[in-house]
């Protein structure tokens, strides 16, 4: 039965006596495991922001540590590879269950619902970024949703609202670090998208 979500993912037990997964340590035997139920969770893109996956995978490992099982991990399985954004495994819709756009009953008004609810969603994003942005620099944001929404949605494919809240409001914080070459420039109000700079910052992290 198709879903609009996915709800659950295969684990092969021929995984049990594939030497690729047990000539790995078993931290990262179990970490390859979260990592595949993440990836049914993100839609195939697990956040590559270390403190981030480091909380999505429920470890205490530091970050060295942590990259170092990532990298075992992707030693072993090729298939795991790495955007500038996120972890994905190339062919991961034949580990799931299948889905379908709109939902499972096939009625467009839900599919209608689901697109307002989305684009309601990015809007509260768009805003409180814009709303931040007058209140760190006493400028306005001219917020241009045919062009911002577009990066927003991008981003909300990898973050949820609350996540994304979170690192807008780090974004900022940092603003007022007079040591960040742009931050003068974004009191000034140079920039004529201060959303690009907020998404270069993401992916440092």
């Amino acid at each position: 039965m198709p879903y609009t979500n996915i709800h659950w993912v295969k684990l092969y037990i021929k995984l049990l006596n594939d030497p690729r997964f047990f000539t790995m340590s078993d931290q990262a035997q179990l970490i390859y495991i979260k990592f595949i139920l993440l990836c049914g969770h993100f839609k195939n893109k697990v956040p590559r922001s270390v403190p981030i996956l480091s909380q999505l995978l429920r470890s205490t490992y530091d970050e060295p540590t942590l990259l170092s099982y990532i990298k075992e991990i992707r030693e072993h399985f090729p298939k795991v590879l790495a955007h500038k954004d996120f972890y994905y495994i190339r062919g991961f819709k034949e580990m799931h269950n299948r889905v379908f756009l709109g939902n499972s009953s096939g009625t467009p008004k839900d599919g209608a619902d689901k697109n307002r609810i989305d684009k309601e969603k990015n809007k509260n994003i768009c805003m409180y970024f814009s709303e931040l942005h007058k209140k760190i620099t006493g400028l306005d944001y001219p917020m241009s949703y045919a062009k911002d929404k577009t990066i927003m949605y991008d981003l909300m494919a990898i973050y949820d609202e609350a996540t994304l809240k979170t690192l807008i409001d780090e974004f900022f914080e940092s603003s007022r670090n007079t040591d960040e070459w742009w931050a003068d420039k974004l009191r000034i109000g140079v920039f004529k998208s201060v959303i690009p700079q907020l998404i270069g910052k993401l992916r440092k992290k």
